[in-house]
């Protein structure tokens, strides 16, 4: 039974935590902002990821500049870009009571699409009620004196995406001995994430050999990562496994340069094993990994 319960303890400890996407704090530009009645002013909002969706959680407070103690109602709206407004509401602190009406502490979907459009991200705040308003924060500040503020700050929340297996444009590739040949890669995602690149070939000759091959991932005409190589069946190193960052370049810019020096045509260049009926190649995929944050 002992020995049972140790194992299980084993197990937890070694069995790995699921990934999750871990919140994202935002930033609002400036300090806390003050609006007198009848009065806009509009703040940047900070951390929100290119390229990649999630959940916006915005929440906001401020107070009311009256000598009796009073609770006054702003109108929020939040803006990407060309001033498109994901969402609009006139709502109260979150710390007003409940009873006045909805509180500022909304969720919001942000698409991937929507993420990765350029832009800007706007809080445009318009004070039609009675008295100016003071304090106005997407978090409690540490400077924060009012007791009845909770603690709490703004997130967004960003969908972790799944591993993305690699495509190569068209059908596997043949290089000639002494060309070069550029297909492009899909695949790769325009938030900055995790690449491993694999490739595979086989010599068009009837007897066995091996030929190394150039491989250069570009983008945008930049090469990023470049490797002399076999390929990833073969028994010669280096075999062709290039791991690197995207770096958030533009998604659908990626391509393989392919460059044959060797003394021997080749046939079959892919990033996976795909269809080859080589019994001695085990099979593999290339693969690119969003970062989250």
């Amino acid at each position: 039974m002992r020995t049972l319960l140790v194992l299980s303890l084993l197990a937890c400890v070694l069995t790995p935590a699921p990934a999750r996407a871990d919140d994202i704090r935002l930033n609002m530009e400036g300090t806390t902002a003050s609006i007198a009645r009848g009065n806009m002013v509009q703040r940047r909002v900070y951390g929100i990821p290119g390229a990649i969706g999630g959940t916006l959680r915005l929440k906001v407070k401020w107070h009311a500049s009256s000598v009796i103690p009073a609770y006054s109602a702003l109108r929020l709206e939040l803006r990407h870009g060309d001033a498109v407004v994901l969402s609009a509401r006139t709502c109260y602190s979150i710390h007003a009571p409940s009873t006045l009406g909805p509180r500022c502490d909304f969720v919001i979907g942000v698409s991937a699409a929507e993420a990765e459009r350029a832009g800007e991200w706007i809080l445009l705040v318009t004070n039609n009620g009675t008295h100016d308003v003071t304090g106005f924060n997407i978090e409690r500040e540490p400077a924060e004196a009012n007791p009845l503020v909770p603690a709490f700050r703004s997130v967004f929340t960003p969908n972790c995406p799944s591993t993305v297996n690699l495509e190569l444009e068209g059908t596997a590739l043949a290089v000639a001995r002494g060309a070069t040949q550029e297909r492009r890669i899909f695949g790769i995602g325009a938030a900055n994430g995790d690449v491993v690149l694999r490739a595979k070939w086989h010599t068009a000759m009837p007897l066995p050999a091996s030929v190394p091959l150039k491989l250069s991932v570009v983008n945008g005409g930049q090469v990023v990562q470049s490797m002399q190589c076999y390929s990833v069946h073969v028994s010669m190193t280096p075999r062709c496994v290039m791991r690197f960052e995207s770096g958030g370049r533009p998604a659908g810019d990626w391509t393989l340069r392919v460059t044959n020096s060797g003394a021997y045509d080749v046939v079959g260049v892919d990033l996976e094993k795909g269809a080859d009926a080589d019994p001695l190649m085990a099979p593999f995929t290339s693969t690119y990994l969003a970062r989250c944050q």
